[in-house]
């Protein structure tokens, strides 16, 4: 017979790692723009949006696309553009089964983050002392979480692994997340206080998400002994997971036209931020916006709380239960004959729980937003050189939760109006170093934090890229939109 566990294991890693392999960074260190870049900047620690260099800031379009991972690999040098015009795949083969990653072998807890968003019209814009915004973005997450290296190994060698044969391994809170959906952003961020050269600044995002799909899996215990590359004894299992989807479970062409959004929820980001100014502000009644002048500061330091808030799906939704579920024997060769997702578990609930409709336990369930802490220092060294410190560290609030990975970033950068340069240094879960690249050309922007791994320094262990094109117009300068008769105190 089927392992209940086993099947429902392999069939939710399976669709987050097909997810992953085919695709709202939070922790992308060298995507935090600088201080032309007021919609990035927001993201890190929303107090920082009173703070940008402009007035007044139109995204027209941008994306982010990031995964990464410590279990699946490409070695260093193995992808090169060069392949192709020599005959040679682009993308290299691994193992006796031709596998398109290889995978490291020292045992540890895995994880791997998923996070891409597309991002349309939105703006900022800069009052007397305060700043507002708005945008829509289209975004995707997923995560897998303390999975051990046992049981990724079961599920991308198909049993295949000789040196695992015969021990007994106990596993607990295995954890899969993914969510995709529309989220509405309201932006705002103030000047709270002003004493003299000391700044006290901020700010507050507030996210609705309308979410299309959404899936989790949850094992609070999988403990099992492989046997040989056919048979597995599981000793126990406990575990839930439950799905929401855009197709219809009970028909076999799984098509939907059901509604787009099966769920909503929301969130929120709140960021404070002391600065400390090269001079003591003068007060003055700016009748305009583009009359603000932007000031300059010495150093400033940060604390934020982002992604707050969960999602609820409740249409076309099931969650499933299994409770301690023992003494099971799985036999590679074996299969459970269906034709529709509710055919599946209805027959796998029949043969373990001994009622088809035993094991669905909701049809409504929530999914915890990534939630993290960032820390913020900048240093400005001249008028155009900067040395930025940025860590984020995600925060457990819940067991069915999105994850973010924790980064420390170290990121030196030269910035003027017409151009930004940045090399941002991070560490990866406390496990990997990497550097990366980041430009801005007036108005366009691109990065990424993997320029190592196409430079041949170290392992692909995931793919990165960012780009955005963004109208801005600068704090002092009436001049693009109509001359003034009293612009004032435009020192900056």
């Amino acid at each position: 017979m089927v392992s209940t566990s086993l099947k429902l294991l392999y069939f939710f890693t399976a669709f987050v790692l097909l997810i992953t392999s085919v695709s709202r960074i939070r922790a992308q260190s060298g995507q935090m723009g600088d201080n032309y870049s007021g919609f990035s900047e927001a993201v890190f620690n929303p107090a920082l949006g009173v703070l940008s260099r402009n007035y007044f800031e139109l995204n027209l379009a941008s994306t982010s696309v990031s995964f990464n991972n410590n279990y699946l690999n490409i070695h260093k040098g193995d992808l090169s553009i060069s392949k192709p015009f020599r005959g040679e795949p682009f993308f290299p083969l691994y193992g006796t089964d031709s596998l398109p990653f290889d995978s490291y072998k020292s045992f540890r807890l895995n994880q791997g983050f998923l996070n891409g968003k597309f991002a349309g019209t939105g703006f900022l814009s800069s009052l007397p002392g305060s700043t507002i915004g708005f945008s829509v973005n289209s975004v995707s997450n997923a995560s897998f979480k303390d999975i051990p290296t046992n049981v990724a190994n079961l599920i991308y060698y198909d049993q295949k692994v000789p040196s695992q044969f015969n021990i007994p391994f106990n596993n607990i809170n295995l954890n899969i997340s993914a969510l995709t959906g529309i989220e509405y952003q309201l932006h705002y961020s103030r000047i709270l206080k002003i004493n003299r050269q000391d700044l006290f600044t901020g700010g507050i995002n507030l996210t609705i998400t309308q979410a299309i799909a959404g899936v989790f899996f949850h094992a609070e215990e999988f403990n099992y002994t492989l046997m040989n590359d056919t048979v597995m004894k599981i000793h126990q299992f406990s575990g839930e997971l439950g799905f929401s989807i855009p197709i219809n479970y009970s028909d076999s062409s799984f098509t939907f036209k059901g509604p787009l959004f099966n769920g909503s929820g929301g969130d929120i980001d709140i960021g404070l931020i002391y600065t400390r100014l090269y001079d003591e502000p003068i007060l003055h009644r700016y009748k305009k916006s583009c009359e603000i002048p932007y000031r300059e500061f010495q150093y400033r330091f940060g604390l934020s709380f982002h992604d707050i808030g969960k999602v609820k799906l409740k249409k076309n939704t099931q969650t499933h239960k299994y409770h301690k579920l023992y003494d099971l024997t799985w036999y590679k060769k074996d299969s459970i004959p269906y034709t529709t997702i509710d055919t599946l578990f209805q027959r796998v609930s029949d043969i373990y729980l001994g009622n088809s409709g035993a094991s669905l336990a909701a049809n409504s369930f929530e999914i915890w937003m990534p939630a993290s802490v960032h820390l913020l220092a900048d240093l400005n060294l001249s008028r155009n050189l900067l040395l930025n410190f940025r860590a984020s560290i995600p925060l457990n609030l819940s067991r069915i939760q999105l994850h973010t990975p924790s980064v420390i970033a170290l990121i030196p950068r030269y910035e003027t109006e017409k151009f930004s340069f940045s090399i941002p240094l991070s560490w990866y879960q406390y496990q990997k170093l990497n550097i990366g690249l980041g430009a801005r050309f007036r108005y366009f922007s691109i990065g990424t934090d993997q320029l190592g791994s196409w430079l041949g320094l170290y392992d692909y262990t995931g793919v990165d890229i960012y780009f955005s094109f963004r109208m801005f117009f600068v704090k002092g300068n009436c001049n693009r939109i109509a001359r003034p008769k009293d612009c004032r105190d435009l020192r900056f």
